[in-house]
């Protein structure tokens, strides 16, 4: 038997997965279906997911847990200009494994103190934390592909944009030379007729 644990890879036919069953198909639905997704709208700086993960799993069993970045703009500004270099996130979404205990949990510490040892540096923010009926993790999915995929087409559409000016301006910038050079000419030639009859 190969060692997972120590690298040892499967082989293709130790690898072969099981045909989903019935039973097994709808243990995964009710699953996801008891799954419940809260909501921080702002977490404080600095704050990362593993300790935004340790406080919430006293109230419950969490799954999964995504903490959004700033702004890519904002992060190079306060990188360059305050010398901060550490990853910053601004809202996050938590998986709850039951979904009536996600929204017990939202309702109970909602504006609440985020608590912890008294000398903890996030212990006198508050939560703004909200439960999401009938929200699941692949709607989350889903949503952040839609963002991504509107972002990455705003950029393009601003990349052409700048593509079309630049065009633009160095056309013009070859027709001012273009001009130029004739006016400089027709100035040379009214020159020369101007010495010849002398």
């Amino acid at each position: 038997q190969p060692d997972i644990l120590n690298g040892d890879q499967p082989s293709s036919k130790e690898a072969v997965k099981k045909p989903i069953t019935i039973e097994s198909l709808k243990s995964f639905t009710e699953t996801v279906n008891n799954t419940g997704l809260v909501y921080i709208s702002r977490l404080p700086p600095f704050m990362t997911p593993a300790k935004l993960r340790q406080l919430l799993q006293q109230h419950g069993q969490l799954g999964r847990l995504y903490a959004a970045p700033e702004d890519a703009k904002t992060a190079y500004r306060r990188k360059k200009y305050r010398g901060n270099k550490r990853v910053n996130y601004t809202e996050a979404w938590v998986e709850f494994e039951d979904k009536k205990v996600a929204r017990k949990t939202a309702e109970f510490l909602n504006l609440r103190n985020m608590g912890g040892k008294k000398r903890d540096r996030f212990y006198d923010d508050l939560w703004n934390i909200k439960y999401l009926p009938r929200f699941k993790w692949h709607h989350l999915t889903d949503q952040i592909s839609y963002e991504r995929a509107v972002r990455d087409q705003k950029v393009r559409t601003e990349m052409e944009q700048v593509k079309r000016e630049t065009k633009a301006y160095m056309q013009n910038v070859d027709r001012a030379k273009m001009i130029e050079a004739m006016e400089a000419k027709k100035k040379r030639k009214r020159e020369e007729e101007g010495l010849a009859e002398k």
